[in-house]
């Protein structure tokens, strides 16, 4: 089960800035949802790994989205991708 998190506030405070230190993406479209893949970095991935002779190692990651304020475009197609976040920030 993933955990998709929504970025929410307004202008000028910063969610840019924290999408793009998360998702290691470059700044989005001003006006626009931008959506990006966070890595969840776990240091013990490896060890266990080694235990269970995995043949693959695959890291968690988390689906985000960044928006303007709703008062900019309160439509359904602006603000779909928050209605489906399970946090928001």
């Amino acid at each position: 089960m993933a955990l998709e998190v929504g970025i929410v506030g307004p202008a000028g405070s910063g969610k840019t800035s924290l999408f793009t230190a998360l998702t290691k993406a470059g700044g989005g479209d001003y006006g626009k949802t931008n959506l990006g893949v966070a890595p969840i970095p776990d240091e013990r991935l490896g060890a266990l790994a080694e235990v269970v002779h995995a043949r693959k190692v695959t890291a968690a990651t988390t689906p985000n989205a960044a928006t303007t304020p709703a008062a900019l475009d309160p439509s359904p197609s602006f603000l779909s991708p928050l209605k489906s976040a399970d946090a928001s920030t």
